[in-house]
């Protein structure tokens, strides 16, 4: 087959342009599918990090290794001051009781 020929030049042409636009097609495919499974790996590896670091970073909000919701903590730091509070009268009373039964045990002597 003569390639340089007019009747057979056109058909070369074609056959080489396909062959290419072929190879062109594959090409660009395999290099989707890379992106695509590297952009995949890229996103469970983020969501995996950035789960660690919020876990590791919230260890005052957790109570048995669960992260615990606003107003779950908001209601638990309630009840600490609640707490805290009632301790503080609680101390209160006792002194004052105390004082009184002091007091009553000073007159008491005096009485004798």
């Amino acid at each position: 087959m003569i390639v340089n020929h007019p009747r057979t030049r056109g058909a070369v042409v074609a056959v080489v342009v396909e062959v290419v636009v072929a190879v062109v097609v594959e090409v660009v495919v395999v290099v989707v599918e890379v992106v695509v499974v590297v952009v995949v790996v890229v996103v469970v590896v983020v969501v995996v990090v950035v789960v660690n670091i919020n876990r590791s970073s919230n260890k005052n909000n957790f109570t048995n290794g669960k992260i615990m919701h606003r107003n779950h903590r908001k209601l638990n730091d309630s009840r600490r001051k609640r707490k805290q509070q009632q301790q503080k009268v609680k101390l209160r009373w006792i002194k004052t009781i105390s004082s009184i039964r002091r007091k009553t045990m000073d007159w008491k002597r005096g009485l004798k």
